[in-house]
């Protein structure tokens, strides 16, 4: 659907087809196909980095490769298309990182920075050309040997229009750690549920924003007073 961000952005999400003969979902398709089978490859090239299985990632990324055909699998089929419109000047996006696997952005228009942490010190450079970017769920999983693009969008007099395409597991069964050089078993949905709380949506109107950081900022002092509690009544024991 359609999302309008005042003074700053409007964008249209893509999840699955919708009016599959549209002049707008016809190349969608396509792109959605070309874009899926990249970042799968990325993620097939880590498994190999990591001396992982590459198919480690099939059920996580099952039914994301292709366009959905419709939104019954809207519950578990999490990978999604955007289309950004920032406006001149005032248009932006805070600093983040996307929380699902990979994310891989092409744009007309400067303003996407990332974070390089190879410049002494650390410094937001211009993303020039395609920029693919690790997420926090792929992060989770890699143990942290990889780590997750932090990234944003700066104003400038010309405004940007981008297109995203965020490559996210699937919502179903159970992941097994030891796969990956873990151990145990995790829910998927839970994972990503665990993952996604510790973000709010960069997306959303600015009130909406406040709010949710607002949410966050006391569930975070939530769990340190039970961790601080916790450690106390082990202390007494």
């Amino acid at each position: 659907g359609f999302y309008h961000v005042p003074e700053e952005k409007e964008y249209v999400t893509l999840r699955h087809v919708v009016h599959g003969s549209s002049d707008l979902e016809r190349p969608v398709r396509l792109t959605w196909n070309q874009m899926a089978h990249l970042l799968y490859r990325v993620l097939c090239d880590l498994s190999r980095a990591g001396l992982l299985s590459t198919g480690v990632w099939d059920t996580l990324v099952d039914g994301a490769l292709e366009m959905p055909c419709n939104g019954s699998s809207m519950d578990v089929n999490t990978t999604m298309m955007r289309l950004f419109r920032y406006y001149p000047t005032t248009g932006f996006a805070e600093q983040h990182v996307d929380i699902g696997l990979l994310t891989l952005c092409i744009g007309e228009g400067k303003g996407l920075q990332v974070w390089d942490r190879l410049q002494s010190p650390p410094q937001w450079v211009d993303a020039e050309g395609p920029t693919i970017l690790i997420g926090a769920f792929l992060r989770v999983l890699l143990s942290n040997n990889v780590r997750a693009g932090l990234h944003r969008v700066v104003g400038n007099p010309e405004g940007r229009s981008s297109t995203i395409f965020a490559l996210r597991p699937l919502l179903k069964g159970n992941i097994n750690l030891v796969e990956f050089g873990l151990e145990g078993v995790v829910e998927t949905r839970e994972l990503f549920r665990l993952v996604k709380n510790q973000k709010y949506n960069i997306n959303a109107t600015k009130d909406i924003r406040e709010r949710q950081k607002q949410a966050q900022e006391r569930h975070k002092q939530q769990q340190l007073q039970q961790n601080e509690s916790d450690q106390a009544f082990e202390g007494q024991g």
